[in-house]
C-alpha cells in the first residue's frame, strides 16, 4: 500500500510487517519464475561498486571458508544412512551422480588435497571460486596482506558431517561449549576453538594472525597460494587443491 513517491515511509513500517510482506514477495516471485531466490545488495556502481574501493587496499584482509559451505547437507536424508557407512561401491555411485564422467579424476584429486579424509568426502567438498576471486581482486590491486584459510574439521555429530556454513563460528569466538552438542563435546573441538581463536585475536589485534598457539601462516601471493587448513591437526598447504577446484568448480 506504499506507493513510489512515499518510499519513505518504509522506515515506519513495524520490522515484523516488514519482513512478511518481503518473505510473500520472495515467494511469489520464486514461483514466477519457477526458481528459488533471496534478496541481496546489487551492484549499482552508487552505493556498492563493482570494483574494491581503493582505501581498503592497505587493510589486511583474512578470507576463508569452511569444507561444507552449503553442500554439507546435500542430498541428506533421515532414512538415508551416513557418508562414513558408504561401501566403495556406494561411493563411486554417489560421486559419479554429482560429478559425471569426473568422478574418477575428482576422486583422485580430492585424495591428493585431502589424503586424512575419505572419498565420501568428496560428495561434499565445496569449491572455493569466491575466496580465489576476492584474493585475485586484492593482489591485482597491489595489496598483499592477505590470509586465505579453510576450516576442514569434521563434526562427529550423526555420525560425521562435514562443517556446515557458519560452522566455524564458535570456534573463532571461543563458545563450543554454548553448542558443544553440535561439535560432539570431544576434545577435539576444544582444542581447535583455542587455535582459531587465538589466530582471529592476534589477526583484530595486529593485522597478522600469527602468534601463539596458531602454526606459521604465510599471506597468500601470486608465487605462494597458502591456505591455513583448520582441523584436528592444522597447519598451512600451499596449492593443495588447484586440480580439485578446477575439475569441481567446471
Amino acid at each position: 500500500g506504499i506507493s513510489d513517491n512515499e518510499v519513505e515511509q518504509l522506515k515506519e513500517v513495524p520490522y515484523d510487517t516488514l519482513d512478511a510482506a518481503a518473505t510473500e514477495a520472495q515467494k511469489q516471485v520464486g514461483e514466477e519464475l519457477g526458481t528459488s531466490v533471496g534478496w541481496s545488495p546489487v551492484l549499482d556502481e552508487d552505493y556498492l561498486h563493482t570494483d574494491f574501493l581503493d582505501w581498503t587496499n592497505d587493510v589486511p584482509v583474512m578470507v576463508g571458508s569452511v569444507f561444507g559451505e552449503m553442500n554439507c547437507w546435500t542430498a541428506l536424508d533421515p532414512n538415508e544412512t551416513n557418508k562414513n557407512s558408504w561401501t566403495d561401491e556406494e561411493v563411486d555411485a554417489k560421486l559419479t551422480e554429482k560429478y559425471g564422467d569426473k568422478a574418477e579424476a575428482v576422486k583422485e584429486a580430492f585424495l591428493k588435497a585431502y589424503p586424512e579424509k575419505s572419498a565420501c568426502d568428496a560428495y561434499y567438498v565445496s569449491n572455493r571460486t569466491g575466496d580465489f576471486g576476492t584474493l585475485a581482486k586484492r593482489l591485482e590491486s597491489g595489496d598483499n596482506k592477505n590470509y586465505n584459510y579453510l576450516v576442514s574439521y569434521e563434526s562427529p555429530l550423526d555420525g560425521g558431517v562435514n562443517l556446515w556454513h557458519c560452522g566455524e563460528i564458535p570456534f573463532v569466538f571461543h563458545n563450543v561449549d554454548l553448542v558443544a552438542g553440535s561439535y560432539g563435546g570431544s576434545q577435539d573441538a576444544y582444542d581447535l576453538q583455542d587455535v582459531m581463536a587465538s589466530a582471529w585475536v592476534n589477526f583484530a589485534t595486529t593485522g597478522d594472525p600469527n602468534g601463539d598457539n596458531v602454526p606459521a601462516w604465510s599471506t597468500y601471493t601470486d608465487d605462494n597460494k597458502s591456505t591455513m587448513v583448520f582441523d584436528t591437526t592444522s597447519g598451512e598447504r600451499v596449492g593443495y587443491d588447484a586440480e580439485l577446484q578446477e575439475l569441481i568448480s567446471q
